[in-house]
């Protein structure tokens, strides 16, 4: 999700981003001679093609943490705890935001104000988690790692109210009012 945002945010500079080496490599799908079975990384495309063609301005106001040294990445200081993007429609009728909790264990609880539009007309959440931040998929158990619908409240105005479980990816579409 943190890559997806990325390349969001960069969206002027890198026009086309793709992924090689789509099965048993580093994979989006996984095979045996019996089956075959999405990855983490899989489901994650799958959410993601929900985003629409305009990226538009998102900030955060969280918690941080600092991270250590792992393998030929150095230590990290202030990585915010939820990395949140938003996208829209070339004709401004639907938004669509995506958050990651990137906390091992704890939910996010998360405030979405939608700015510049009248009002919400109708909003869907779906969300990509699994048991651990560590859970895949396998032969056995498919659908160790699944998109979920994901609860969103509406609030007055245009705020939205979501908790995102540990280690998830929520994705929240919003249809805005034309009125």
């Amino acid at each position: 999700g943190g890559v997806f945002h990325a390349l969001q945010r960069q969206c002027n500079h890198v026009t086309m981003a793709n992924l090689a080496q789509l099965v048993n490599v580093l994979p989006a799908l996984r095979t045996s001679p019996t089956g075959a079975w999405g990855t983490p990384l899989y489901h994650a495309f799958s959410l993601y093609r929900e985003c629409e063609p305009v990226a538009v301005a998102c900030t955060c106001d969280v918690n941080s943490f600092d991270s250590e040294a792992f393998g030929n990445i150095p230590p990290l200081e202030k990585v915010a705890y939820v990395d949140a993007a938003a996208t829209m429609s070339e004709e401004g009728e639907h938004l669509v935001v995506t958050a990651v909790n990137r906390h091992r264990t704890k939910p996010a609880a998360i405030e979405i104000e939608v700015g510049g539009v009248k009002g919400i007309a109708g909003v869907e959440g779906e969300m990509l988690g699994g048991e651990s931040e560590r859970a895949a998929g396998s032969e056995q158990m498919p659908a160790a790692v699944s998109i979920a619908p994901l609860p969103v409240a509406t609030r007055e105005g245009c705020l939205l109210v979501v908790e995102l479980p540990p280690h998830s990816i929520g994705l929240i579409k919003c249809e805005i009012d034309a009125e």
